[in-house]
């Protein structure tokens, strides 16, 4: 069991490999799009957003942050990350919503959870993003990087809905 449990995990803490640890606003990713400028973000995400009329700043990494209502006047972040990874000849993008912070080592129980819920998802997934009290858990999830704008909404709502509801849950305030 406790083999088990420590798999269980070391799974959640790698899933973390490729989303470097936000602080505060701040946040990284591994790799690198050619499509993406430091300063404007990827065009083709500009390019949905702006037909979507959705309201979003690019911050210094060149990401996509935006804001979405969720429920009961809350409100969930989400980065659309410009700098995208490749898996074979698929270029792949994430979205990332931000939970909670753990403020310190993520409990075993939370971490079963988590991974016991990734299963009920047909997209995405938790991730715990940093080390000891900068602990943070996300929801991410992972797409083509040339989807199109209807598919992206349908992602970036996804992920803000879920990470919102764990958020609400877990910390009881609307910190994101």
């Amino acid at each position: 069991m406790k083999r088990i449990l420590l798999a269980a995990i070391l799974g959640l803490s790698c899933a973390s490999f490729a989303m470097a640890q936000h602080s505060g606003e701040s946040k990284r990713s591994t790799t690198s799009s050619p499509s993406a400028s430091s300063s404007g973000g990827d065009p083709r995400v500009r390019a949905a957003l702006t037909s979507l009329s959705e309201k979003f700043v690019v911050d210094s990494d060149g990401d996509f942050k935006l804001v979405r209502d969720t429920s009961d006047g809350r409100t969930q972040v989400a980065w659309v990350i410009s700098k995208t990874s490749t898996y074979g000849s698929m270029e792949i993008r994430e979205i990332i919503s931000p939970a909670f912070k753990t403020g310190g080592t993520l409990s075993t129980a939370m971490a079963i959870r988590l991974l016991q819920e990734n299963n009920k998802y047909k997209i995405g997934a938790w991730r715990l993003v940093g080390e000891g009290a900068n602990q943070a858990v996300y929801y991410a999830i992972q797409i083509s990087a040339d989807v199109d704008a209807q598919s992206l909404n349908a992602a970036i709502k996804s992920a803000t809905l879920i990470a919102d509801a764990l958020e609400k849950e877990i910390v009881g305030t609307d910190d994101y």
